[in-house]
């Protein structure tokens, strides 16, 4: 939705179309393709995605100081202008710490931050984590109690959201209709 300057989860609006790298680090590419697909975008909606939206096939977890200039080389031209938005899904697979150590988080979350300041020094970063499991009634209630990990990770975000597959399935029948 960033890329296209559309809310995402009702909570976040950006002011205009922004310059999204997905880093991908569960899914090949050929799955990416497949979930575009169901995402059924008009041709309009690809046309203005275009040299705004790059995902990557699935990366390497290698979080190291070269991380950055690597990201940045195997982007190249696809994103025309510097990156907006740096969405890494997800942590789990690219977290090679403890994910309830606030410590080991705070050094993940600072070696992530170093990296995306090669690539665009002004860039949000969006972490796509995997959820506890909770029963239904209990998410329904509050949608933060399936939140995992350190707090400390959650402490340094500005903008925490919480989505299911099935309510990003209600929303986008919802922009469809």
């Amino acid at each position: 939705p960033f890329a296209l300057g559309e809310p995402w989860l009702d909570t976040l609006t950006p002011t205009r179309q922004l310059n999204v790298a997905y880093l991908q680090f569960e899914v090949r590419r050929d799955g990416w393709r497949r979930r575009l697909r169901q995402r059924e975008l008009t041709d309009l909606e690809i046309e203005r995605m275009r040299g705004r939206f790059a995902v990557t096939d699935r990366c390497s977890p290698e979080l190291d100081d070269a991380f950055g200039a690597t990201l940045k080389r195997s982007l190249g031209n696809s994103i025309h202008g510097s990156v907006d938005v740096l969405v890494v899904d997800p942590l789990a697979n690219i977290f090679d710490g403890n994910e309830n150590d606030n410590a080991e988080m705070a050094q993940f979350l600072r070696r992530l931050k170093r990296a995306r300041d090669v690539l665009s020094p002004d860039a949000a970063i969006v972490l796509v984590h995997h959820t506890a499991k909770v029963g239904k009634d209990q998410r329904n209630e509050d949608p933060f109690a399936t939140v995992r990990g350190a707090s400390g990770c959650a402490a340094r975000g500005t903008a925490p959201c919480s989505s299911t597959a099935s309510a990003r399935r209600a929303q986008s029948a919802t922009s469809n209709s």
